[in-house]
C-alpha cells in the first residue's frame, strides 16, 4: 500500500460503477472515487457504452475485476445493477456495496433478484446469501435499513448518504421568481402532479409549472400539454438548469418512492425550497423550514402557496438555512466516513 498526502494509508482499491448520462457534470454517486482514488474504476459509462452483453449483463464486470486485478477492497457503487459473485470471487478481501433503491424496489431485489430481469432472477438464484457475505452495505436512507436486515445482519449496514458537490456551493442569488420546477423522472408521482397541474391551472393560470425531464413518457407528456400553465423542456446544460432553481418559487417533486434524491439535494444547495412527498424516513437530515413533506392534495396546494408568498427577506433566510444544512454532505465528509469504513474493514480482516 502507499502513503498519501495525510500519512495514512491509501488503500489499493476497485470501484465498480455506472456513469449515468442524465446525472449532471457535478452529480451522480460515481463522484465519490474522486474523493476515494481507487486503482481503478470500472463499469458502464453511459457516454461511451460498451459491449452489449456488458450492458446487458453487469455482473460481468465483478468476473473481468476478478481476471484483471488484485484489489484490497471491492466498492460496488451500484449494488442493485452488479452485485452477484463478488463475496465468493472475493473471498478474502471486504466487498463493499451501495444499495440506492427505495424499500419496494431493493424488497424485490434482495428476495427475487429481478431488478435486472429473468437472467438476474436467474443469477440471483445462485448466490441468494451473497448479502450476508458482504463485508459492508452502505444505505443512503434510513427507510432501506429494514429491508437489508432480511437478509444481512444490521451491524454490517450503514447509513452514509449520498453526497453533493463542493463547487455547487455559491453565494446565493436570486433571479426573479417565475414558476414551480419540477426535475427528474424516476419514481416521480405523476398523477399528483396533473392533479395539483389542474387546481393551480384554475385557481392562478398564471403560476408556470416547468419540468425538466429528459425522458418524459409520451403519453404523460400528452396529459399535461393541455394544461396552459405548464412548460416542458427535456435538453438543457447544467448552466440552464441551475437559473431554473434559482428563479423557482419552490420545487415541486411528488415522489411515489425515494431514497438519496438529486433534484432535491441540489434544490437546497441552490437555495430553492422543497414541497416533496411524505416517503422519507423520520431520520431524514433536512427539515428545516425549506422542506415540506406532504401526502394529500390540500397539503400539497398550501405548501406551495406558501412559497409563493414568501417576502424576499424571509426567503433568502430560507436558503441560506437549506445551505447551511446540505453543506454536511458535501463529497469530501462524505468520503471520509467512507474511507473510515474502508480502513475498519481491512483492519478486521488482516
Amino acid at each position: 500500500m502507499m502513503l498519501n498526502i495525510c500519512g495514512q494509508h491509501e488503500l489499493n482499491h476497485i470501484a465498480l460503477r455506472t456513469h449515468y448520462k442524465h446525472h449532471a457534470e457535478l452529480g451522480g454517486y460515481d463522484l465519490l472515487a474522486n474523493y476515494t482514488t481507487p486503482k481503478a474504476v470500472i463499469g458502464i459509462n453511459e457516454q461511451r457504452p460498451p459491449a452489449m452483453i456488458l450492458q446487458k449483463y453487469k455482473w460481468l464486470y465483478e468476473l473481468l475485476i476478478k481476471l484483471k486485478y488484485k484489489p484490497d477492497l471491492l466498492h460496488i457503487y451500484y449494488a442493485e445493477e452488479y452485485l452477484r459473485f463478488s463475496p465468493f470471487l472475493f473471498p478474502k478481501i471486504p466487498v463493499v456495496a451501495t444499495f440506492h433503491q427505495p424499500p419496494e424496489n431493493l424488497e424485490r431485489e434482495v428476495i427475487y433478484g429481478d431488478y435486472s430481469g429473468r437472467v438476474g432472477k436467474f443469477t440471483h438464484a445462485l448466490t441468494k446469501n451473497r448479502f450476508s457475505k458482504l463485508a459492508a452495505a452502505i444505505i443512503l436512507e434510513e427507510n432501506q435499513r429494514a429491508i437489508l436486515e432480511q437478509v444481512m445482519p444490521t451491524e454490517k449496514i450503514h447509513l452514509i448518504p449520498h453526497g453533493v458537490h463542493p463547487d455547487l456551493f455559491r453565494e446565493i442569488a436570486f433571479e426573479e421568481r417565475q414558476h414551480i420546477l419540477t426535475v427528474g423522472n424516476w419514481q416521480r408521482d405523476w398523477k399528483v402532479y396533473e392533479e395539483i397541474l389542474k387546481i393551480f391551472f384554475e385557481i392562478n393560470p398564471e403560476l408556470t409549472f416547468v419540468l425538466v425531464n429528459r425522458s418524459l413518457p409520451s403519453e404523460i407528456l400528452a396529459r399535461l400539454t393541455k394544461y396552459q400553465n405548464f412548460k416542458y423542456t427535456r435538453e438543457i446544460s447544467d448552466s440552464e438548469l441551475e437559473y431554473f432553481y434559482r428563479s423557482a418559487y419552490c420545487l415541486f417533486l411528488p415522489l411515489l418512492s425515494a431514497t438519496a434524491n438529486n433534484s432535491l439535494i441540489e434544490s437546497l444547495v441552490y437555495g430553492c425550497p422543497v414541497v416533496t412527498s411524505d416517503v422519507f424516513s423520520i431520520y431524514y437530515p433536512f427539515k428545516g423550514n425549506y422542506i415540506s413533506f406532504e401526502h394529500s392534495t390540500e397539503a400539497y396546494i398550501n405548501s406551495i402557496k406558501h412559497f409563493v408568498l414568501l417576502s424576499e427577506k424571509k426567503r433568502k433566510d430560507v436558503a441560506l438555512k437549506a445551505q447551511e444544512e446540505v453543506a454536511v454532505i458535501k463529497w469530501p465528509r462524505v468520503a471520509e466516513k467512507v474511507l473510515q469504513l474502508y480502513s475498519e474493514l481491512i483492519r478486521s480482516s488482516s
